[in-house]
């Protein structure tokens, strides 16, 4: 169920409208009409008068109306719960991955904790649900199922309203899907509650039936992953490189730009160890590079930068400025905002390592490549530095409201629900006017299957493969 990244999906989990659910999970503390309007008013200012792209993907007159009929519901008493549901999706509509309303760690706590969890995960594969991991022991719910509704809401219209709900950057469409996908219990309980009995309408050569499972608690579905490896492919959160001999290949998977996880899981610093792998490389003598980011949500700029360094084989711009806000009342991001000067060494023209890569490189993303990942695939499509695999990243290549720099991580007044809301956004390319609200579009883009997930298959990296053993062939 991928417990150790529960974090990350807290900070995604925007969802829920007032008046849904019975809360039994949730704090039920309510807050009068006159402290929800302080809170809502609060978190409108931040964007309003603090984001430089708030109207880059929205106008502004679709902003304000928006937030004015969310404004019009807080007619009555709600919970912390409740208050959530409606002012989370504002997170969706701004189209900034960075800038959210987030629930509080209790709630997933709470959900953590239930003794009556839902005993399957399920994944999205062509609008189509399926479930991914039985924990029930019932066969009629093995890998691979189709599933057609869950407690009689069907799936068309739950896959529908989550990937609506979920925040994503401009108009990336893979991102969204990716958190659904990976984080589908933890949505699902915020939305739907808990339940003690979980009924399946499931296909089955091509007849409906329906099946009906008790919900579990977390530590049970623990243990029968620790007694039956779980499915799929999951990239670790650390650097890993294999060089592969018989192709001269370096094969490079960097699961984070965190500081903290590369040096809980890999024992060193960052730094230390992209300097260690490219030492490697180069004693390789490999001549093919395949930088595998897929699943990397990001992390430092940093070391993004220099990971840019250790692979470019010209002069580049990681990003070309940053801005800030000009006058909030303007709605054009060049009126709206303005260069701010900051002294930060990933700004302006940069130079590679004097020992660079400089044979072929492959790079490999999907929609979890996000933020500090979305920077480096900017760099590899901009300068046209290698051949991209995969699926859309999850971030812009052109515009980016950084996390890293003055973002702000509060709470709101009264129901404390956390909210955070960039004040600076760097410009990645130049001429930020190519941006189409999209991500990095892959120029081989690969679509895995269920069968393929469930197989272990890692579609993109085997596609690098066989480009680079083709030419290997022909030299």
């Amino acid at each position: 169920m991928n417990h150790p990244k529960l974090i990350l999906t807290v900070l995604f989990a925007l969802f829920l409208f007032k008046g849904f659910s019975q809360d039994r999970f949730v704090d039920t503390t309510l807050f009068t009409v006159e402290e929800l309007q302080e809170d809502f008013i609060f978190w409108r200012n931040q964007l309003e008068k603090n984001h430089p792209i708030l109207y880059q993907y929205n106008s502004k007159e679709s902003f304000e109306k928006y937030f004015d009929s969310l404004y019009t519901e807080i007619d009555e008493e709600m919970s912390r719960a409740e208050f959530f549901r409606l002012i989370g999706p504002s997170s969706f509509f701004v189209k900034c991955s960075h800038s959210q309303v987030q629930s509080t760690a209790k709630m997933s706590d709470c959900i953590m904790n239930s003794p009556i969890m839902i005993p399957v995960d399920i994944r999205w594969y062509s609008d189509t649900a399926y479930i991914s991991y039985n924990y029930t022991g019932l066969k009629e719910l093995n890998e691979g199922t189709i599933i057609r509704a869950i407690n009689g809401v069907k799936m068309s219209d739950m896959h529908a309203q989550f990937l609506t709900l979920l925040p994503r950057d401009g108009y990336s469409t893979q991102y969204p899907k990716y958190w659904v996908n990976r984080q589908f219990y933890h949505y699902y309980h915020l939305w739907y509650d808990m339940h003690e009995i979980y009924e399946f309408e499931i296909l089955t050569n091509g007849k409906t039936e329906k099946i009906s499972a008790l919900g579990m608690p977390v530590e049970a579905m623990d243990s029968i992953i620790e007694d039956r490896p779980e499915i799929g492919l999951e990239k670790p959160e650390k650097i890993q490189l294999e060089i592969i001999d018989s192709i001269k290949t370096a094969y490079l998977q960097i699961g984070s730009f965190t500081a903290a996880d590369i040096k809980n899981n890999n024992g060193k610093k960052w730094k230390k160890m992209i300097d260690s792998c490219f030492r490697e490389i180069d004693i390789s003598k490999s001549e093919s590079l395949i930088i595998d980011l897929q699943e990397n949500g990001g992390g430092s700029p940093n070391f993004a930068w220099y990971l840019c360094r250790s692979f470019m084989n010209e002069e580049f711009v990681f990003k070309a400025e940053f801005r800030k806000l000009r006058n909030h009342s303007k709605s054009e991001f060049a009126e709206r905002s303005k260069e701010t000067l900051l002294k930060d060494k990933t700004a302006g023209i940069t130079q590679p390592l004097k020992n660079a890569f400089k044979g072929e490189v492959y790079l490999l993303i999907d929609g979890g490549s996000s933020s500090a990942s979305a920077e480096v695939a900017s760099v590899v499509m901009r300068y046209n530095r290698g051949t991209i695999i995969g699926e859309e990243a999850g971030g812009s290549p052109w515009l980016i409201s950084s996390r890293w720099f003055y973002v702000r991580t509060l709470r709101l007044p009264n129901t404390k629900l956390i909210y955070s809301a960039p004040r600076r956004t760097y410009v990645l390319g130049a001429d930020y006017t190519k941006d189409t609200g999209f991500g990095t579009i892959p120029g081989i883009i690969v679509q895995p299957t269920i069968n393929t997930y469930l197989a272990g298959k890692d579609l993109a990296l085997i596609k690098a493969l066989e480009l680079i053993e083709s030419k290997h062939k022909q030299r």
